[in-house]
């Protein structure tokens, strides 16, 4: 009779974070932006308002902070002595305003090596979700205590928060159901090992 208990191997685990970022940008500062550039853009946004995706030249000290902070501690296992670490750079980003039923379908943000969310208001419904990169999970359906089965994932949304993901991995936003209005910043990121970058 074996007594001990099974140890638990992640395989191919997917990593996400949250990191608490303070109040960097007002809800007036996003109603200004959006009352100086009113068009906006229709990507995954359904209802709602989208900015163009050029808004980090705009938001600059959110930005310098936000490369600066991955530059600190997403630093790559493996450098040789005397190598330096890569620099990380915003390529993109954009401001979402979410009114009640507004919501963003699933998607993903293409090439870059990580994306994120930054949470500047934010009410109970309208939820971030992961969907499940591992179809053949998604498509066989079974499940139990110890192999649970997971089509989707949820994030809190707390403001004045971040999350960081690969950039692959599909996500969305639930439709917002109350009549308080969702704002968030999402932005693509890249890394360089080219100092002169």
């Amino acid at each position: 009779m074996f007594h001990n208990k099974p140890e638990q191997i992640n395989l191919f685990p997917i990593y996400s974070y949250k990191i608490k970022f303070g109040n960097l940008i007002s809800e007036k500062e996003c109603y200004q932006f959006q009352k100086d550039y009113p068009k906006g853009e229709q990507v995954t946004n359904r209802g709602g308002w989208q900015s163009v995706n050029n808004i980090h030249e705009y938001f600059t000290d959110f930005t310098k902070k936000l490369e600066h902070y991955l530059d600190k501690n997403f630093i790559p296992d493996g450098l040789e002595k005397g190598e330096e670490a890569p620099k990380h750079k915003v390529d993109h980003m954009w401001l979402n305003i979410n009114k009640k039923n507004d919501y963003n379908t699933c998607h993903d943000h293409g090439l870059s090596f990580v994306s994120g969310v930054y949470w500047i208001k934010s009410p109970k419904t309208g939820r971030f979700f992961f969907e499940n990169p591992n179809l053949v999970q998604v498509i066989q359906g079974r499940e139990s205590n110890h192999f649970p089965d997971y089509s989707v994932t949820y994030v809190e949304n707390k403001e004045q928060h971040i999350c960081l993901f690969p950039s692959w991995i599909r996500h969305g936003v639930e439709p917002n159901l109350t009549d308080e209005t969702r704002i968030s910043i999402s932005f693509n990121i890249n890394r360089n090992w080219d100092k002169n970058w």
